[in-house]
């Protein structure tokens, strides 16, 4: 019983700091999505990324030092990665996840090659 208490007063200090903190001047949109977050919700999840889209500037050069093509691989296929739904667990739908991570790379430095 005590524990229920703690945590029902926990919820209502919760929500009166929110309360309080939208009825401040400075918190002209407070509960509401910024146009980022808008934006983000009003896409399907599994849409697709356009052609005209691109993880980074077009018409970059692959560094020849090892250590910095892997990280610059790295970043592009991260940027890649952050455009795509979360990986899934399933052992096959993982393995048709990493394909099109690896294809959308492979499309991306074939089309962007300095």
């Amino acid at each position: 019983m005590e524990t229920f208490i703690v945590v029902a007063l926990i919820i209502v200090g919760i929500w009166y700091w929110r309360k309080k903190s939208c009825s401040l001047p400075s918190a002209q949109n407070c509960g509401k999505p910024s146009p980022q977050q808008a934006k983000a919700a009003s896409k399907p999840v599994g849409a697709k990324q356009s052609a005209t889209q691109t993880p980074a500037t077009a018409g970059v050069k692959i560094p020849e030092d090892s250590m910095l093509k892997r990280h610059f691989l790295s970043q592009i296929q991260a940027e890649i990665e952050s455009q795509l739904p979360i990986k899934p667990t399933e052992a096959t739908l993982k393995r048709h996840y990493e394909t099109e991570i690896k294809a959308r790379l492979e499309r991306y430095l074939s089309t962007n090659q300095a």
